[in-house]
């Protein structure tokens, strides 16, 4: 894998989280709580097109008894450890037969002092709204926290879905030329051999033209940001060529996301930036081909009577009760004229009927819903006499 380098259009998360217990409750952080007074965004409805996301800008203003601390998240190791506070948004309503399966259903950005003081000022995080948020999308969550600048001991502490104050903050989204990512494989992954091939491209869904120079970034499940974990972001770093296509070469694991971002956007801390606006994320998750064996028992035999064929599932995927097949070419077609049921290693066995004259065979196994592609051993010849 190789080393990445931070680029526009493209957000990913680099931060270290200070190891500390984590409170159980609320109570945990003292009797003294922080109150959001009011919330707001500074527009409506915003229409982004194609990758130039358009700005919202939330507000909250916050009273505490301890100065808010920009850091404090990185303390209290919370679901979304922001590094400081932060809103959250949910997005509520999407129009009619639009597919946002590839489109995150929340995202976060960190809360900045502009205004006021620590203990009694409004914060404000700058969200970039990509063309894919299409939709409805509300303020669903803020957090805050204030520590002791000697202690680190939390004093107090705000985590509150403010709909349920009463304090409702929306925005739709109208996105137009909208990014459209496709993925496939031109060699898949194989038992023992796991190196495959991904490939895809990047086009303007208006238009059907492919999008050059664009920034994707692959990472692993414990490095995939999402809306309940923000980890150090690994991977690999790939960018559409002159007509939007994209190819790498991998193994089966190592990448299990693809995602485009928004741009970055200054962090709540107020040093350096942070990209917290998945635009589109696709899984990586190609079908895995196992390997398969069938011999006969004998390569001549006489014509009407039964022959046994042993074989063996091989892979991961591959236990008890796995359902293979023997197939006889026919034609110019592979016809199954046998099934069996693996065993706990793997092993099967079947019976064919011998017909007269020669005959080309072969084991073959298929679960794609498993998320296994069909695959087939190699074939042998049985002669019946």
């Amino acid at each position: 894998m190789q080393s990445v380098r931070l680029a526009s259009y493209v957000m990913g998360i680099a931060m270290v989280a200070a190891a500390s217990a984590v409170p159980e409750t609320p109570a945990a952080w003292g009797a003294a709580s922080a109150t959001l007074t009011s919330l707001a965004v500074d527009r409506s409805s915003v229409a982004p097109v194609g990758l130039t996301p358009q700005m919202v800008t939330v507000t909250a203003h916050l009273t505490s008894p301890a100065a808010i601390d920009p850091a404090c998240g990185y303390q209290t190791a919370d679901t979304l450890e922001s590094g400081g506070p932060f809103v959250e948004l949910t997005r509520t309503a999407v129009p009619s037969g639009m597919n946002v399966a590839r489109v995150p259903a929340t995202a976060w950005a960190g809360l900045r002092l502009v205004g006021g003081t620590a203990t009694d000022g409004d914060w404000a995080a700058a969200v970039a709204v990509p063309s894919t948020w299409t939709g409805t999308w509300e303020i669903s969550r803020v957090f805050v926290c204030a520590s002791d600048p000697v202690t680190a001991v939390s004093l107090s502490y705000l985590d509150v879905d403010p709909r349920t104050t009463g304090m409702t903050a929306a925005f739709s989204v109208a996105g137009s030329h909208v990014p459209r990512l496709s993925l496939g494989y031109s060699v898949l992954p194989r038992y023992n051999a796991p190196a495959f091939v991904a490939q895809g491209r990047l086009v303007d869904s208006a238009t059907g033209l492919g999008l050059a120079g664009i920034d994707l970034w692959g990472c692993r499940n414990e490095g995939c940001p999402d809306a309940s974990y923000f980890g150090q972001y690994t991977g690999i770093h790939l960018v559409t060529d002159a007509f939007g296509y994209y190819k790498w070469r991998t193994v089966e694991g190592d990448i299990t996301e693809l995602h485009l971002w928004s741009p970055d956007q200054p962090a709540s801390t107020g040093y350096g930036t942070e990209r917290v606006s998945v635009a589109l994320r696709l899984r990586v998750d190609p079908p895995v081909v196992a390997a398969i064996t069938a011999t006969p028992a004998a390569g001549v035999a006489k014509a009407g009577t039964t022959l046994t064929v042993n074989g063996q599932l091989r892979g991961p995927c591959c236990g008890q009760r796995k359902l293979v097949k023997v197939q006889m070419m026919s034609g110019a077609q592979w016809r199954t004229v046998a099934t069996a049921l693996t065993r706990a290693n793997g092993r099967w066995t079947a019976s064919i009927r011998v017909l007269r004259g020669s005959a080309t065979y072969r084991g073959f196994f298929s679960d794609v819903a498993g998320g296994w592609a069909p695959v087939s051993g190699r074939p042998f010849r049985v002669t019946g006499i």
